[in-house]
C-alpha cells in the first residue's frame, strides 16, 4: 500500500504498525464471533472493559491516518487536488467491496433474497454516501451476527468526514500551526480525563427495535448499558413488576410449550407473540371471508385494541389513512438488569 507522504519520508514502519493493529482487531472480533461478546478478550479484562484490543487497533488506525492525511493536504497543490486524491483513494475500493458483497456474497449465501431495481438503487445510493447496504435477504442467518456481511466497512464514512475535517483545518491555515494543534490535543486529552474522572457519560437513546436485553444489551455488556434510554411499548420479561401479570404468565407458559429453546430475555419473542395475536384477531374478524379486500378492511379497522403484552395504556388503532397499529410508547431507562419505565404514555 503506497503511503501518502513524500518519497524521502517513505522509510518508516507505518505499514508494520497497521498490520499489528489489524491483527488486534481480528483478535478482538474472534471473541465476539466465538463468545457473542468481547467482554472476555484479554485486553478488555486487563482494562476492566474500558477498552479492548479492537478499540485500541481502530484508534491507532485513525491516529496514523490523521497524520498521513494531513501530510497529504500539506503536499497537495490546492484544496481541490487534495479532495480529488482523497476521493480516488476511498471510493473505488469501497464501491468494489460493495459490488462484490451485494452481487456475489449475498446471493451465494442466501436462500431468500429481494433482487429488484429498488434494492439495486438502495445499494447504489448508500454506497455513494459511503454506507453499506445489502439487498434484503437471509444471508448468514445462522451466524453469531445474522446478516452481517462486511462489518469492517463501518469506519469508511467516518474516515471521509475526517478528510473533510483536515480540509477545513487546512483552508483555515491551522493544519500547519503546530503550537495550536498541540494545544488543542492537550486540551482534548485533559477534557477526556476530566470527564472520565467525573463519571460523565453521553446520553444514549436506543430505538424500540433495538432495545432487546438478550439480543442487544447482553452482547454489548450490561454494565455498559446502564443509563441507556429507550421507548417501550411491550412488557419487558426481565422487569419484576410484571412477575404476577396475567399476560406475562400466559406468555411464559406459551414460551415453555411452543418456544422452549428461545431466550426468554429476548423481547423479540414478545414481539413475535404480539404480532401473532394481531394476526389472529384479523382472521377472527374476517370470518370465512378471507379475501384480500376483507383482510385489508379488518387490518385497517382496529379501534383501541388492547393486547396482553402491550404496556398499559398502549392500544392498537388503524384506519385506511393510518395503517401503523402502534403509535404510542413509554420512556424507559436501563438499570443494569431490566428497563425501568418512567413518565406517561406518549403518542396518539
Amino acid at each position: 500500500m503506497a503511503l501518502l507522504i513524500p518519497s524521502d519520508m517513505s522509510r518508516n514502519h507505518f505499514n508494520t504498525i497497521r498490520l499489528a493493529m489489524a491483527l488486534l482487531v481480528v483478535w478482538s472480533h474472534s471473541f465476539a464471533l466465538y463468545n457473542d461478546s468481547e467482554d472476555r478478550e484479554w485486553i478488555a479484562l486487563l482494562l476492566n472493559g474500558t477498552h479492548n484490543a479492537g478499540n485500541i487497533g481502530v484508534m491507532a488506525f485513525f491516529v496514523i491516518s490523521g497524520y498521513l492525511i494531513t501530510k497529504s493536504f500539506v503536499s497537495s497543490r490546492s484544496a481541490g487536488s487534495y479532495m480529488v486524491k482523497r476521493i480516488k483513494r476511498i471510493y473505488p475500493g469501497f464501491l468494489v467491496a460493495i459490488l462484490v458483497c451485494a452481487v456475489v456474497v449475498v446471493p451465494a449465501y442466501s436462500t431468500i433474497m429481494k433482487a429488484d431495481g429498488q434494492e439495486a438503487f438502495r445499494v447504489l445510493a448508500h454506497a455513494l454516501m459511503l454506507k453499506a447496504y445489502w439487498p434484503v435477504s437471509d444471508v448468514f442467518a445462522g451466524n453469531a451476527f445474522p446478516g452481517a456481511v462486511n462489518g469492517s466497512l463501518w469506519s469508511i464514512s467516518y474516515e471521509f468526514w475526517c478528510y473533510l475535517g483536515v480540509l477545513a483545518l487546512g483552508v483555515a491555515g491551522l493544519a500547519t500551526n503546530r503550537r495550536l494543534l498541540l494545544t488543542l490535543l492537550v486540551a482534548v486529552l485533559l477534557a477526556r480525563v476530566a470527564l472520565d474522572l467525573l463519571g460523565w457519560k453521553p446520553r444514549i437513546i436506543l430505538p424500540a427495535v433495538s432495545n432487546s436485553v438478550g439480543s442487544v444489551l447482553v452482547p454489548a455488556g450490561l454494565d455498559n448499558a446502564v443509563g441507556i434510554v429507550t421507548g417501550a411499548f411491550q412488557k419487558d420479561p426481565g422487569d419484576p413488576r410484571w412477575a404476577d401479570d396475567p399476560g406475562m404468565k400466559a406468555w411464559r407458559e406459551w414460551m415453555k410449550t411452543y418456544n422452549s429453546g428461545a431466550d426468554p430475555a429476548d423481547i423479540f419473542n414478545v414481539t413475535g407473540y404480539t404480532m401473532a395475536q394481531m394476526m389472529e384477531l384479523v382472521l377472527q374478524r374476517a370470518g370465512n371471508d378471507l379475501t384480500r379486500a376483507n383482510l385489508m378492511k379488518q387490518t385497517q379497522s382496529f379501534k383501541d385494541v388492547e393486547l396482553p403484552m402491550l404496556l398499559p395504556g398502549i392500544r392498537l388503532n388503524t384506519s385506511a389513512e393510518q395503517v401503523t397499529p402502534i403509535r404510542q410508547l413509554q420512556m424507559a431507562r436501563f438499570n443494569g438488569k431490566s428497563w425501568e419505565l418512567f413518565g406517561d404514555v406518549l403518542g396518539e
